[in-house]
């Protein structure tokens, strides 16, 4: 198995951790808590599952485009939700400059 996968498992699970810790400041405490768990438990499995896993999934998710923008909405949709859940710490942060 190739190392890069160990090294996106471990910003996987980090990238779970941090959702985790800045959740209980955050306007979405209980979604962030989930999502991050959820990071984290894809990064531990990451190594498990294998490359050859992994290029099923593409190959299945990459059906149509149908699929695709349907994976892309859902992708954008929590991409504005972590930014609405986290906003209020990023105010914080500006405003202290």
């Amino acid at each position: 198995m190739p190392p890069v996968i160990y090294l996106a498992a471990i910003i996987r699970v980090v990238f779970g951790v941090v959702l985790i810790r800045a959740a209980p400041a955050s306007r979405a405490p209980k979604f962030l808590r989930v999502f991050g768990f959820i990071i984290i438990i894809g990064g531990l499995l990451t190594p498990f599952v294998g490359v050859r896993f992994a290029h099923v999934i593409f190959d299945w998710w990459s059906g149509g485009p149908g699929l695709v923008r349907v994976f892309a909405g859902v992708s954008l949709a929590l991409g504005v939700l972590l930014l609405y859940a986290m906003a209020d710490l990023l105010l914080v942060r500006r405003s202290r400059r």
